[in-house]
């Protein structure tokens, strides 16, 4: 459960210092282009990808708001960032 935990919370942070794009935010996209080719192509539920993938935001942080990380589910630099931000 820990290691599933951990894959989806780095899916809301950036992949690296130089880009500071989430792979959330390209999931989101892709589900939106394939919403857009879904409404071309005339096919009736063109919606659902998309609605999916902000269900899954709002989920995902509603989650996250009442059950944050452990300490143990944390790496050392977010464990150095979680004391430098509560002196």
């Amino acid at each position: 459960m820990k290691k599933l935990r951990r894959i989806w919370a780095n899916l809301f942070r950036p992949v690296n210092k130089v880009s500071f794009l989430e792979p959330i935010s390209l999931i989101t996209l892709a589900t939106f282009i394939i919403s857009v080719v879904l409404y071309l192509i005339n096919v009736e539920w063109f919606y659902v990808p998309f609605l999916i993938s902000w269900s899954f935001i709002i989920i995902s942080v509603v989650y996250f708001n009442k059950f944050p990380l452990t300490w143990d589910e944390m790496n050392d630099k977010e464990k150095e960032a979680y004391k430098r931000f509560n002196k």
